[in-house]
């Protein structure tokens, strides 16, 4: 797992480097809403939030 490696407020960066590696990201202050979730998870971002 690789935490947060972008800044956290790139959510687009996040899913472009998510299609390009096979380690999980993790994202944790990205995600401050439900909103932020359902984001993540449409753009395929995240494998794990903590």
């Amino acid at each position: 797992m690789i935490e947060q490696p972008l800044l956290y407020e790139d959510l687009y960066e996040h899913s472009i480097l998510q299609l390009k590696i096979r380690t999980p990201i993790c994202l944790d202050e990205s995600i401050k809403n439900i909103y932020n979730a359902q984001a993540g998870h449409k753009l395929g971002i995240y494998k794990i939030i903590t």
